[in-house]
Formats: C-alpha cells, sequence, structure tokens
C-alpha cells in the first residue's frame, strides 16, 4: 500500500507526510507538519522567505504502527512530485546566467559528495534511517572533512526531503529568482504598470 516516494494527505492539512524508504517491515517518513524550521532573514529589512526547510531526519515505525497512527484521518496516497533542478534567474545577463550555474552545480556536487558515504552505501543508509547509529556515520565524516555535523544532517534531510536522487541538492527552486508564470486566468482587475498594451491585458 505504501511505497518509497508516496505522499500521505489530507484536504485540511492535518496530515502531511512523505515515505521516504520502506524496509523489513518499516516504513522511514517526513512529517512536514513537525520538521519544518523557521528560516533566517537573508535581507537587511528582516523579512523572512515565506517557505520554511524541512531540517529533520526522517522519522521510523513499524509499518503496523504507522497505519495505526494515520488510519483515524481520512488521507489520500499520491505520488510525490519533487520540482528539483538546476534554476538561473532569466533576467541577469548571460555570463551572470552561466557563473551562477557552474556555481550551483559545483555546490550541488560538494554537498552531495558528503552525504554519499551514507546515501549510497546500502548498510549506513539503513543505519541512518531505522537505526541510532546515524550520528556515528554523521560524525564519521564530519571528522574527515571538517564540515559540521549540523551541516551534514541538513544536507541529508535535504536529500531524502526532495526526492533521494542528486538534484535534491541544488537550492529550492522558490529562492533561485525562476521565471514568474502569469496566471491561468486572466482578469481585468490586474493592472499593468508602465506604457498600455494593446496586446494583453498586462
Amino acid at each position: 500500500m505504501f511505497n518509497k516516494h508516496s505522499q500521505i494527505v489530507t484536504e485540511t492539512g492535518s496530515l502531511n507526510i512523505l515515505i521516504v524508504d520502506v524496509s523489513h517491515k518499516k516504513i522511514a517518513f517526513i512529517d512536514f507538519n513537525r520538521s519544518r524550521v523557521e528560516r533566517k532573514s537573508r535581507s537587511k529589512s528582516g523579512v523572512k522567505p515565506k517557505y520554511n526547510r524541512n531540517q529533520s531526519k526522517p522519522e521510523m515505525m513499524k509499518i503496523g504502527d504507522f497505519i495505526e497512527m494515520i488510519e483515524k484521518y481520512k488521507y489520500t496516497v499520491r505520488s510525490a512530485e519533487y520540482k528539483n533542478g538546476l534554476y538561473v534567474p532569466q533576467a541577469r545577463s548571460h555570463l551572470d546566467q552561466q557563473r551562477i550555474s557552474r556555481e550551483r552545480k559545483q555546490t550541488a556536487h560538494n554537498s552531495y559528495e558528503l552525504i554519499k558515504p551514507i546515501v549510497e552505501d546500502k548498510d549506513k543508509r539503513y543505519d541512518y534511517l531505522y537505526t541510532t547509529r546515524s550520528q556515528e556515520h554523521i560524525k564519521e565524516i564530519s571528522l574527515k572533512t571538517g564540515v559540521s555535523a549540523a551541516q551534514i544532517s541538513r544536507f541529508l534531510s535535504q536529500y531524502f526531503s526532495r526526492g533521494g536522487c542528486f538534484n535534491a541538492m541544488y537550492p529550492n527552486y522558490r529562492y533561485c529568482g525562476c521565471n514568474f508564470k502569469l496566471p491561468v486566468k486572466i482578469s481585468d482587475e490586474i493592472i499593468k504598470r508602465g506604457n498600455k498594451s494593446e496586446t494583453t491585458n498586462y
């Protein structure tokens, strides 16, 4: 019934769970209602980004206990959709776009290399998701690389919450200055600033 990359949701938002792994009658999942961490302000204005990021290790339960936990809700199981990828601001110059693309590819590569010993090793991956040995493996990487255990933990959380693939290591598209998309329904109430257009409401 529950597979990797299934999402369990309710219309009211009381459940918002992503299943990241199923193994040996156990299930690893992220409960987005409990694991979101408020993002810090990135600007002088003090305004915080609208979307918060997940920074928690996936939770683990026996499948029977998991079913018992969610059965009191009227939920829907659907396939998770991930919007990962290399996004570059289109308003920038061509040279800037190339520079940003190179930087983001290199950053994603560096981030993935840090967690690669865990996510690509079957035993260590199982330990991380289903046992109490996760910190042991994270500290081992931290000692070898000099990167803090907290940072490695955040990368692991990012990896599993965004699909468990290399593209999960790119910055969240919401913060990348991607192209603005017009609403599907055109409204006369929307005012276009600047010179009047003869071909569109905008």
